[in-house]
């Protein structure tokens, strides 16, 4: 089961279409349970057994009913009838919006539930980790827990609470205005933790965890708090099992990874594959060829940010895949089995008169070339990187280039273009002579 979350309600991956992590349509769940308590006392807060006790056990046949129609596929809501056999076939509580803020009598659930590994318990009114602890320790499979949009003050002692969430994997702590040293604390409860999902927080700043935090984590979704810098980005760089991070709209104005130089592969986020950085404030291609340094990013999300405003999205999309050579899959879609050839070679004709001019006007000073090279650090790597190992020769027949016979680098001068069909068609000669 994967997670996205949002600042006001848990939503559905296909439904944004993004590359967070969510359990699939329960949305209707939670809608609906909100109004499951006596209108008299919605506005009174309620303890954890009662309200499972209302929730899930003394909802006569047609409430039912009606929440079954209500819900979608993925919740198995038909068996939910008053004995302890159907409780003991659930894996999924959704306790949602119900002003819980207690646990509630002790054992008040003993022998019920003991299949459930999934809790979810957003915007209700905890304030006190322990108490969660209190619930969570009734649940011996419990996998997943999701206390967004409550207020609850990070642990005095997390060591101490350790035992209550031993088989936690996957966290969820939206909206609940923590820093990112908040976060490290209640990561204490958990140091095993896979998946951890903080979208809506305030976090500016992200110190370098210790080792012994985070070693297994997975998935990390920071997206909508204000960080700003990747240099506070980096500070994670070390995390080895790292897969997945999301850093959508966090107000990033930059990307760097300072360790190695373009055609480099960086030594922070070894294990990175997936990274989302829509909605965003990056404005330099620069900064988006600074992620072909990651040596394993395969999928990148890099929607709503201002490059080259104005420019149609096949070129943004052109410009992004010539920029950061490993990726598969952008933006949802996969890259076509010619497009990144077709993409770089177009890329290579549109610069190179740019390219020769700055190389001619150069001479000695080698000025003019250092600023096209800046602003584009991946020209000549494309170049290396299309090369063939039969190069055609410019009176070729053939109306299409198969290949692209362009190398450059330090060892390597453009003398001449041709066109072959539509594409361009390069003869090298080494730069000693």
């Amino acid at each position: 089961m994967k997670l996205c979350v949002g600042p006001n309600r848990l939503t559905c991956a296909s439904k944004h279409n993004n590359m967070n992590m969510c359990p699939n349509k329960r949305e209707a769940v939670e809608a609906s349970s909100s109004n499951l308590l006596h209108p008299e006392t919605e506005c009174l807060s309620c303890d954890f057994v009662s309200a499972v006790i209302s929730r899930y056990i003394r909802r006569s046949q047609d409430q039912l009913r009606t929440g079954r129609d209500e819900c979608l596929d993925d919740v198995e809501m038909d068996n939910t009838e008053p004995s302890s056999q159907s409780c003991e076939q659930m894996n999924i509580l959704i306790l949602s919006g119900l002003h819980i803020s207690r646990p509630g009598p002790e054992g008040g659930l003993k022998g019920l539930f003991s299949n459930v590994t999934e809790l979810y318990l957003r915007h209700n009114l905890f304030i006190s980790w322990e108490d969660v602890a209190t619930i969570t320790s009734q649940f011996p499979r419990l996998d997943l827990l999701d206390m967004t949009g409550n207020r609850l003050k990070p642990p005095n002692d997390p060591f101490s609470l350790q035992r209550a969430f031993q088989f936690i994997t996957r966290l969820v702590l939206g909206d609940m205005c923590y820093t990112w040293l908040d976060v490290l604390v209640c990561s204490i409860l958990r140091p095993q933790l896979t998946e951890l999902y903080c979208t809506n927080n305030s976090i500016t700043t992200i110190n370098s965890p210790s080792p012994d935090i985070f070693s297994h984590l997975q998935v990390l979704d920071l997206s909508r708090n204000n960080i700003t810098c990747w240099e506070q980005v980096n500070n994670l760089g070390r995390l080895s099992s790292l897969r997945y991070l999301n850093l959508q709209d966090c107000s990033l104005q930059d990307i760097t990874f300072p360790d190695c130089c373009i055609g480099e592969k960086s030594e922070l986020f070894p294990t990175l594959s997936r990274l989302n950085l829509s909605d965003n404030s990056i404005r330099s291609w620069q900064h988006v060829a600074e992620l072909d340094k990651q040596p394993a990013l395969r999928e990148l999300r890099l929607m709503r940010n201002p490059l080259d405003e104005g420019q149609k999205q096949d070129y943004i999309r052109e410009m992004i895949i010539v920029n950061v050579g490993g990726i598969i899959k952008l933006n949802g879609s996969h890259l076509g089995p010619n497009e990144r050839k077709n993409c770089e070679m177009s890329y290579l004709w549109k610069y190179y008169p740019e390219w020769l001019c700055a190389e001619r006007e150069s001479k000695g000073s080698q000025q003019l070339l250092k600023q096209f090279m800046k602003s584009h650090p991946r020209f000549e790597p494309t170049g290396i990187e299309l090369r063939s190992p039969c190069h055609r020769q410019p009176d070729c027949e053939s109306d299409t280039l198969d290949h692209a016979a362009f190398e450059a680098g330090n060892n390597f001068k453009i003398l001449e273009i041709h066109v072959v069909g539509s594409l361009p068609h390069f003869r090298l000669t080494s730069r000693s002579h």
